[in-house]
């Protein structure tokens, strides 16, 4: 799913509104935040979440933490959740440059029993992480 607009237009508020939403209806649906704007802000999410889930390996030096992240929420046994990306308005950062071949994109979850919510200002970054999905 995907929220797509200009900026400043009330997309990342309409997220959090649907969170709240979602936490309400479905108490045991895990909410999970991420700051998209930047690679740097896209990790610290991340490090957020593993702290959060208390995921082992977490603080080990060597552990690629986005890819620990991503594989446990893909194995957690059908748990579902929402994931929200605000903001990753930045196609190189998502999906690698020339020279990059590897994106933040590869770090989202993929599996039946969860969504990602997307809030962008591009198009086809929205269709790209949303999977070619719902967006509005």
């Amino acid at each position: 799913m995907a929220l797509v607009g200009m900026g400043r237009f009330g997309k990342s508020q309409l997220a959090i509104h649907l969170t709240h939403h979602v936490h309400e209806e479905s108490p045991l649906t895990s909410i999970f935040w991420v700051h998209g704007a930047s690679k740097a802000t896209f990790e610290a999410s991340y490090r957020r979440i593993a702290e959060a889930l208390l995921l082992p390996r977490r603080t080990d030096a060597e552990i690629d933490l986005m890819a620990l992240v991503r594989d446990w929420l893909q194995k957690v046994n059908g748990s579902h959740f929402l994931m929200a990306i605000d903001n990753p308005d930045d196609t190189k950062a998502y999906f690698g440059g020339v020279e990059d071949s590897e994106g933040l994109a590869l770090y989202l979850p993929n599996c039946n029993y969860s969504k990602v919510l997307v809030t962008t200002q591009i198009r086809d970054i929205a269709k790209k992480l949303s999977g070619n999905g719902k967006w509005i």
